[in-house]
């Protein structure tokens, strides 16, 4: 597939992901306006342990449903991706005379199709880690961020709000509107602490059907060069490419079956 081609499938992806991240933003905002009012300390003790409780409980099935949606997306991302590419392909076919199997009817590449889609969903679905590793990259100043945790940004949120207007540091708006302009400019992220990696949702999720699209349509042309019993292949190239891939695009490459 062109470059073109494959910047327009995950969109759908990230429109869904960037609304999941917009309900979360929603949803810790609500819980501070609730709270944040001047009460007296055992009302607000518990008024603030009831917000953080049915805030951690709304902000999994925000996910759980997020990542639903995500599985759907994924479902009808990678058909079209599929039914696209074995098009052009089936031209290929004719070509040198030869009858391509319609995709209906083509078991080994539905099989190839589902595969990918699954790998790709269940990069997603781990609910219970999604949200542990869910959170913000909150500015600490000199440029600085750290990452801060879903539930511990909540906590720590509700009691700065608090903690602004009892003193007559802020107004009930500038307290909430403090929270709402660090959260729009941190952003929900999801955090690899393996690699240290930090991304926003909707980046990690368009690369994990990028990769997916990557191997599934590797497998087509592998099959396809089997089939037409092949041993070329012409690499594609687009403008803007990475410095270390230039000096490979474009040109004709002899394929090695033993390696992959």
């Amino acid at each position: 597939m062109t470059p073109e081609e494959l910047e327009k499938l995950p969109k759908p992806l990230e429109r869904t992901m960037t609304a999941l991240e917009m309900d979360i933003m929603l949803e810790v905002v609500n819980r501070i306006r609730e709270c944040s009012q001047i009460t007296p300390v055992t009302d607000w003790l518990l008024n603030r342990m009831t917000a953080i409780g049915m805030s951690k409980k709304r902000i999994k099935e925000i996910l759980r449903e997020g990542v639903k949606t995500a599985g759907i997306d994924i479902d009808e991302i990678y058909e079209t991706a599929a039914r696209s590419d074995y098009v052009r392909n089936s031209e290929i076919y004719k070509a040198v005379g030869m009858d391509a199997i319609p995709y209906e009817d083509n078991d080994w590449l539905k099989q190839v199709v589902q595969a990918v889609k699954d790998q790709t969903t269940d990069s997603l679905r781990p609910m219970e880690n999604i949200t542990k590793t869910t959170g913000f990259n909150v500015p600490m100043g000199n440029g600085k961020k750290v990452f801060t945790p879903m539930s511990e940004y909540l906590e720590r949120s509700l009691d700065e709000a608090m903690m602004k207007i009892t003193t007559g540091a802020k107004t009930y708006s500038q307290a909430i509107g403090d929270v709402i302009d660090e959260m729009t400019s941190s952003g929900v992220r999801v955090v690899d602490y393996a690699s240290g990696r930090s991304d926003r949702i909707e980046v990690a999720a368009r690369r994990a059907v990028m990769t997916g699209i990557a191997q599934m349509t590797a497998e087509i042309t592998k099959k396809n060069m089997e089939e037409l019993k092949t041993e070329y292949v012409e690499v594609d190239w687009h403008f803007g490419s990475r410095p270390s891939h230039m000096v490979w695009q474009g040109k004709v490459y002899k394929w090695n079956r033993n390696k992959t």
